[in-house]
């Protein structure tokens, strides 16, 4: 268990559990209870003018990694670092549900005929991943997230290089959600909007203390003081 620890701060597991339950719901939950309800589309006439380009679904599923590795990031700093990063996180989880409950969203698919390995994969994707409860684009959600977390503890080491490919990266994420036409423009703007609302509100209420306290109930002190 040492080497698990090692690589997963015991600190985080429970906040982990608890941010992959909200999301799931957030995802899975929202769109089974909004299922038959009226969902609106907010294309406009710009995001009709982007065109269709499966190259970048490499990018949109690439997301992934990112995301996996943000995660790993944010709790593998210590736990004030950590306790932020899920208390922002789960905030901003929270602001997506109630607007996917409130006004949920859908969009017409873009017919995909290639033979391409690109366009067989656009069409995997289109067969995984509805196209509804898009607003905001939970895609953009979680790479901006993973951005601002290591530009938030890279800004201390002044590297400015690593945020910056961090952030250039996220950028081709937004790029791909619109250019394999799973999301629309707003949906990148309400993505973003829903992490810079819940970093504030935590910055505004301190939502990571909360976190801590119950960490420092469930485990020991010398259990946690690793991750200090």
């Amino acid at each position: 268990m040492k080497k698990f620890y090692s690589i997963i701060p015991k600190y985080s597991i429970l906040p982990l559990i608890i941010l992959v339950a909200v999301h799931l719901f957030t995802f899975f939950g929202t769109r089974m209870i909004t299922d038959g309800a009226r969902h609106y589309d907010l294309t406009i006439a710009f995001d009709r003018a982007i065109p269709l380009i499966p190259a970048f679904i490499v990018i949109y599923i690439l997301a992934y990694v990112q995301w996996g590795y943000g995660i790993y990031y944010g709790i593998s700093h210590g736990r004030e670092v950590c306790f932020k990063f899920i208390a922002a996180a789960l905030i901003g989880e929270f602001i997506c549900m109630a607007t996917f409950l409130i006004m949920p969203t859908e969009l017409v698919q873009t017919p995909v005929t290639g033979k391409d390995p690109f366009s067989w994969l656009t069409r995997l994707i289109y067969s995984l991943d509805e196209p509804n409860n898009l607003f905001p684009s939970l895609h953009c959600f979680a790479s901006w997230l993973c951005f601002r977390i290591i530009f938030y503890v890279e800004k201390e080491k002044r590297n400015t290089v690593y945020t910056v490919v961090s952030f250039v990266f996220t950028l081709l994420v937004f790029a791909s959600t619109v250019f394999v036409k799973q999301h629309v423009v707003v949906d990148i703007l309400g993505g973003v909007a829903a992490v810079e609302a819940g970093m504030l509100i935590e910055k505004l209420t301190g939502a990571h203390r909360l976190i801590e306290k119950f960490d420092d109930k469930l485990f020991k002190k010398d259990d946690v003081s690793e991750g200090n």
